[in-house]
């Protein structure tokens, strides 16, 4: 932990609850056969695309789905994620085919200099 992310005051607070350690399974990957849909943004900093396509390697029938342009709330941030989940719900047997909005989707950098 403190390699990754450095010091951190949750830490020490931890001792002060006096419970203990969790079991060794906690730190295994979730496995089932159960339909799951995991949106990543394309910019997504606490769980970005390699990290949901791990994840989902243990789910048999699971669709990744990255968003273009995004960061962590894709569903927050406009309307293409949402749509996508929306109608992956209604056939969640199948993989999310409503993914046109996708190549809507582009990055716009802006410079301090006009």
């Amino acid at each position: 932990y403190q390699t990754d992310f450095g010091s951190n005051p949750y830490v020490e607070a931890c001792t002060g609850w006096h419970v203990p350690a969790a079991d060794a399974v906690m730190g295994e990957p979730v496995a089932a056969d159960i339909p799951a849909l995991i949106l990543t943004g394309q910019f997504d900093p606490h769980s970005p695309t390699p990290v949901a396509e791990e994840a989902a390697s243990k789910l048999s029938h699971s669709y990744v789905i990255e968003i273009p342009s995004h960061g962590h709330n894709v569903l927050g941030t406009g309307h293409c994620a949402v749509s996508i989940r929306n109608a992956w719900i209604d056939h969640p047997e199948s993989p999310p085919e409503a993914t046109g909005c996708l190549d809507t989707l582009s990055v716009t950098l802006a410079t301090g200099s006009r």
